[in-house]
């Protein structure tokens, strides 16, 4: 088998965010697919360590902002790269609350979604969500940042807690 085929899956870059009492975080993901239309359900998958993924856990809800391809990997890196647990990834990004309560980035995006979790599953190292999506906002007319463009035009590269990582390693 040639794992390397797995690096031409077609995925986007985004934001998630989570809160729950007074602790919210922030993560890059490229993980996220729409299942379904009516209602319109999404899922992706988080790594179990992250405080991202105990946060949507106790809440049962999330966010999530589409990056455009003027996001650098100055405001990615700090979202992806370090834990919540050792500070506020949001204390130098521009944000809102959205409807449910949960920060919405809206600095480099192009949309976002609000959304929330009917159904998890536990799979090796991730949890995968499933969650309906309860409000949408379309930001801006710019283009949304691709993991294609991510990791060849800004040079970016996938940290080792990220689902794909073992198949963009792999010589």
């Amino acid at each position: 088998m040639d794992i390397n085929a797995l690096t031409k899956l077609t995925t986007g870059m985004y934001v998630v965010t989570s809160a729950f009492e007074d602790k919210r975080t922030a993560i890059i993901v490229n993980t996220l697919v729409q299942v379904d239309s009516e209602p319109t359900v999404l899922t992706f998958s988080v790594f179990h360590k992250n405080l991202t993924n105990e946060l949507i856990k106790k809440s049962k809800k999330f966010n999530l902002s589409v990056l455009s391809t003027e996001a650098t990997l100055n405001f990615i890196r700090p979202l992806g790269y370090r834990s919540g647990r050792n500070e506020d990834k949001l204390a130098n990004v521009k944000f809102q609350n959205g409807d449910n309560g949960v920060p919405v980035i809206t600095e480099y995006a192009c949309a976002y979604f609000e959304c929330e979790v009917f159904n998890e599953v536990e799979v090796n190292d991730c949890t995968v969500y499933f969650a309906k999506l309860t409000n949408s906002v379309l930001l801006n007319g710019k283009d949304p940042m691709t993991g294609d463009y991510y990791q060849k035009v800004l040079e970016g590269i996938l940290p080792p807690t990220s689902p794909a990582w073992a198949a963009r390693y792999v010589k």
